[in-house]
């Protein structure tokens, strides 16, 4: 958060008659920058194939936020709080607002409507991070007292109405494909009825919501939430009912309160009546960066300046509790050993055996053994090596395994109803294609020759093209 006062203007008058003089002390006028303590997506529509029910997901932890429709009519809204009591001096007269987004993917081609209203109801954010799922789009199930679709705090309160309880529309704007996309109080003054009432009783303020054009498909925002790396960013222009000085808190963070007010929670600047640098000292620790690497004893200030995520105070690279992603180029390229033939058969082609099995493998130095089903033991497996014009023999045997716990024998969830009466439920059916191979369909991988565990299936590659690598 960050701050700038002007100096207090003064006009005087001379009265003409007699000569004498008068001053008018005109308001000092303030401008503070504010990111949103809370924001998150709330998620309308079910999954026509998975069967998974998009309004009990929520994403109060992603680095984006989602508004509008997706190309398959389902409604997303963003919602925004800031901390304007903890920003702003009671007692403040609000003049202007702005909040701005900076938009990174649309569904569209052409600038789409948004609106801002104000929320009625108390609503939750919570930890759930999405990103990893689809990108975020259809979130991820929330954990209880997150928002949802359904629920202002899931499975604690609802909402009264589905899709979020609000008030009337507070602010209209055109939001670009690409950029920044600005609500200004200048062409929408209920913007400012809004701040200013949120001062006055902060109790009262439960943020706003984000709703995008639902009157088509395809009009789906994505921007950066608070955990992202441009934050929404409200400006709001006010007039304090004093002089105003800077307040410093632990996390670096800048705030103005008036003068001798008490108001300060942390450490006044003396003589500093802006915030706009932040003069406030920044805490030092450990800094996540883009490329997923870690740095110690960086300033909250740099690490952001730079698109990385501040760790906290005191933190290191070494803790625990600092999860930057996996460290980059710190294995050796693993490269797969040759497979030797197990014999000729009796056309005088090479004979190789190729076992799927399931194992357990460190896939980087940093992460745990995981579950990975493979060929012949390992991932990456063996590279057989064949010469242009020298057909080759592979048995392919399924030792996958024939059950999991309660989830039958697939590691993963089966569609059973994709193609036709399914006589082998959820088996770990295999099939293995060539890519780029010059093949006969019997032999090509298709899903009508998968292998059953415990079977087998002996495939001819011919070989009858240039020597490349497949």
């Amino acid at each position: 958060m960050t701050t700038l006062a002007s100096r207090a203007r003064r006009r005087f008058f001379i009265a003409c008659a007699g000569l004498s003089l008068s001053w008018v002390i005109v308001a000092q006028a303030a401008l503070v920058t504010i990111n949103p303590i809370n924001d998150t997506t709330i998620y309308q529509g079910t999954d026509p194939v998975s069967g998974e029910v998009f309004e009990d997901n929520s994403c109060g932890a992603g680095i984006d936020l989602f508004s509008g429709v997706t190309n398959d009519g389902f409604l997303r809204r963003a919602l925004l709080k800031f901390d304007i009591a903890g920003s702003i001096p009671p007692g403040s007269t609000i003049n202007g607002v702005t909040l701005t987004v900076d938009v990174n993917r649309s569904g569209d081609n052409q600038d789409a409507t948004m609106t801002l209203s104000p929320l009625t109801q108390l609503w939750g954010e919570g930890v759930v991070d999405c990103r990893a799922i689809r990108g975020g789009g259809q979130g991820a199930p929330a954990d209880p007292g997150d928002a949802t679709w359904l629920d202002a705090q899931f499975q604690q309160v609802s909402w009264t109405s589905l899709g979020g309880d609000f008030g009337g529309e507070s602010a209209s704007a055109l939001i670009p494909i690409r950029g920044l996309g600005t609500w200004d109080s200048a062409a929408n003054p209920a913007m400012v009825i809004d701040v200013q009432g949120w001062l006055d009783n902060p109790g009262s303020n439960n943020g706003w919501i984000v709703v995008g054009d639902e009157g088509r498909a395809s009009t789906t925002r994505r921007f950066n939430s608070r955990e992202g790396g441009a934050p929404p960013v409200l400006s709001v222009d006010f007039n304090p009912a004093g002089t105003v000085e800077a307040c410093c808190q632990t996390d670096g963070s800048c705030s103005l309160t008036v003068e001798g007010s008490g108001d300060c929670t942390g450490t006044t600047l003396l003589g500093v009546t802006s915030c706009s640098p932040n003069q406030c000292p920044q805490p030092v620790g450990a800094c996540c960066n883009q490329d997923e690497s870690c740095s110690d004893a960086v300033d909250r200030t740099s690490c952001e300046a730079s698109g990385g995520v501040f760790q906290g105070e005191a933190s290191a690279c070494s803790d625990n509790q600092v999860d930057c992603g996996l460290t980059p180029f710190v294995d050796a390229l693993p490269i797969p050993p040759a497979l030797a033939p197990t014999g000729t058969n009796a056309q005088g082609w090479p004979q190789y055996s190729v076992e799927v099995v399931a194992a357990s493998q460190q896939l980087h130095s940093e992460l745990p053994a995981t579950d990975v089903w493979t060929y012949n033991g390992a991932y990456p497996s063996f590279t057989i090596e064949a010469r242009s014009g020298q057909p080759i023999e592979v048995t392919y045997a399924n030792n996958l395994p024939t059950a999991r716990g309660n989830r039958g024998s697939h590691l993963l969830e089966v569609d059973e109803c994709s193609h036709g009466p399914n006589y082998y439920g959820d088996s770990a059916r295999i099939v293995t294609h060539l890519h780029g191979g010059h093949l006969p369909a019997r032999f090509d991988g298709q899903p009508e020759y998968t292998i059953l565990p415990g079977e087998t299936d002996v495939y001819e590659y011919p070989n009858n093209q240039e020597a490349a690598t497949l």
